[in-house]
């Protein structure tokens, strides 16, 4: 795996400082740690936003049942990131995915998780706004793509 690029880590920065703000005490935001999906995988995606517990999931990883949304930084990973980890969220039921395309200027939105992938996938641009699911949460395309 390359090193983050500086670009891929002041957005995942951008997200944290702007996600915890906004969430307060209704989540936790998981940076660039592991998660648990099944016996075989732990991905460690760049952000996830998980259900608050008060122990902070000191005693296990997260997994897909305890994980609101999931947001992936691609600079030089986009490709991986859709076809591989976007596919394997949707298989263990994460109800949604966002792919930040750095390179492309926009987001890529995953939604309604299936077997077989993500059953609608949209695409927004800095002018548009993102609801967080479940939690009434927004953050505007400029607020992640800087």
């Amino acid at each position: 795996m390359s090193p983050i690029g500086f670009r891929h880590g002041a957005c995942v920065a951008r997200l944290t400082r702007g996600l915890c703000r906004k969430l307060g005490e209704r989540g936790i935001v998981w940076v660039q740690s592991s998660i648990r999906l099944g016996d075989r995988s732990e991905p460690q995606p760049d952000i996830a936003v998980l259900k608050p517990r008060e122990d902070f999931y000191s005693t296990r990883h997260p997994e897909a049942k305890d994980i609101f949304l999931i947001i992936e930084v691609a600079e030089s990973s986009l490709e991986y990131d859709c076809s591989v980890k976007a596919p394997l969220y949707a298989r263990h039921g994460i109800p949604e995915v966002w792919v930040v395309d750095l390179l492309g200027d926009r987001i890529l939105v995953y939604q309604q998780p299936s077997d077989t992938g993500f059953k609608q996938i949209a695409e927004t641009r800095t002018n548009n706004v993102l609801m967080i699911p479940f939690l009434k949460v927004s953050l505007t395309g400029s607020e992640i793509l800087g």
